[in-house]
């Protein structure tokens, strides 16, 4: 089984829409979206077989396993935080 990476974004609509349309074409749904509360603000989870950097200064997500998956980039101020879930190790943060 592959190592399971948990990214955390700000929850955005044009980035929820983007992530939407590349999880359809896996198998199993890679969100997993938080509403708001009065603690927090709405987040979402996204979980991913990879997290890299690009050469534009965003990081891609890579979701699903076979072939070649969907990959969606995303600016980094939209990460939150992200996770190792075997481990539930924190791999990287990223400022708000």
């Amino acid at each position: 089984m592959a190592v399971e990476i948990l990214v955390m974004l700000h929850s955005e609509a044009l980035t929820t829409r983007i992530l939407l349309a590349a999880a359809a074409q896996c198998s199993k749904s890679p969100l997993k979206p938080f509403p708001a509360t009065k603690e927090r603000p709405a987040v979402l989870q996204v979980i991913c077989t990879r997290v890299e950097a690009t050469d534009y200064g965003l990081v891609r997500l890579l979701l699903g396993e076979n072939g070649r998956p969907p990959a969606v980039a995303v600016r980094q101020e939209m990460i939150l935080g992200v996770l190792e879930s075997a481990s539930q190790a924190s791999i990287g943060f990223l400022s708000d």
